[in-house]
């Protein structure tokens, strides 16, 4: 398989739109986090750009009976953030309506290019990214979605829209996933990133998956903030193992001895709270007053586990009969 990149109305004047979920730089971090790895792994991208003229009005009906202008060409609504801009050597399909396919000119470049399979990213989900998809699928692509690199004005009818679309073999996976074909342990050359891409997305394991890295990116800059191991069966296995026994010595310990340990998880909530709290924004975009209230609730709720420590496990259930719950144990 040879998957291109379709990147579907990243522009900013949808990307301004009120009430787009999730929010319009989360979606557009996301959408260049790919757009990276598909130019680092020198895979096709197509541009898919909503394109209005005042000179030629090609408008749809409804926004013509609306007298909206969006997206017209030359203006600043028409074009993409700087991070989505794309490079001399990928092209762009213009279009006025749904889907990207309505013109012929994306499936002849497609089939140019020896594409069978896509990757679309993109605004809205429920509107241009479905049409898009939806005739790909009928083109005979192979159709995927960067479930986290979508958005949608209509939360409700995106809802919809997956459920309706992964009914037809559309394949919704996150960004990070596709990182994870991209990025084994040792840096591969292009062509040998684009054999291990299509191989994931032809839903074969690509040669040496079991070294990928998990890969997590920044929702404010798109960058890389850390990354680790894929653990395979056997490193869960072991874990899982670890944890049982780690349980059986907690367990046997004196309670006062639980109780300090989870006094000081409680101490050190409030003691690095405002650092964690930073971290939070930079990871995953979470504001920091949020984080620092999330970090607080937390704490209040360790100390009011630790209050009811020392209560009786068994609850009376009758007169004649108790209740005792148990923890279940160790999963992986």
């Amino acid at each position: 398989m040879k998957p291109a990149l379709l990147l579907v109305d990243l522009q900013n004047d949808y990307l301004c739109a009120e009430r787009l979920e999730p929010a319009a730089g989360e979606i557009v971090a996301r959408a260049a986090a790919l757009l990276d790895l598909w130019r680092r792994a020198g895979a096709p991208v197509v541009h898919v750009w909503t394109t209005v003229s005042r000179e030629a009005d090609r408008r749809m009906p409804h926004w013509v009976r609306a007298e909206r202008w969006i997206c017209v060409e030359g203006t600043e609504g028409h074009a993409t953030p700087l991070a989505l801009r794309r490079h001399a050597a990928e092209r762009v399909v213009h279009k006025t309506f749904f889907s990207g396919f309505g013109t012929g000119e994306l499936e002849r470049l497609l089939r140019t290019a020896g594409c069978d399979a896509v990757v679309i990213a993109g605004v809205h989900e429920h509107g241009c990214v479905r049409a898009t998809a939806l005739d790909a699928y009928q083109a005979g692509f192979a159709v995927w979605i960067a479930e986290d690199a979508i958005g949608s004005d209509d939360p409700l009818h995106a809802a919809v829209t997956r459920r309706y679309l992964g009914a037809r073999a559309i394949r919704y996976a996150p960004v990070e996933a596709i990182a994870r074909s991209l990025r084994p342990a040792s840096t591969p050359s292009a062509s040998r990133r684009i054999a291990r891409l299509a191989s994931w997305i032809g839903g074969r394991e690509a040669p040496g998956d079991r070294d990928a890295l998990l890969v997590h990116a920044s929702p404010v800059s798109g960058e890389p903030v850390w990354e680790m191991s894929e653990a395979g069966p056997e490193e869960v296995a072991r874990a899982a193992r670890d944890a049982a026994r780690a349980q059986a010595s907690w367990e046997s310990a004196p309670l006062a001895t639980r109780v300090a340990v989870i006094e000081r998880l409680a101490a050190l909530l409030g003691e690095q709270g405002e650092g964690v709290a930073v971290q939070m924004a930079s990871e995953i975009g979470k504001p920091i007053a949020q984080g620092r209230a999330e970090l607080a609730r937390t704490g209040a709720l360790v100390r009011a586990a630790l209050q009811r420590a020392a209560d009786p496990l068994e609850i009376p259930c009758g007169k004649h009969s108790q209740a005792r719950y148990r923890p279940l144990g160790t999963l992986a």
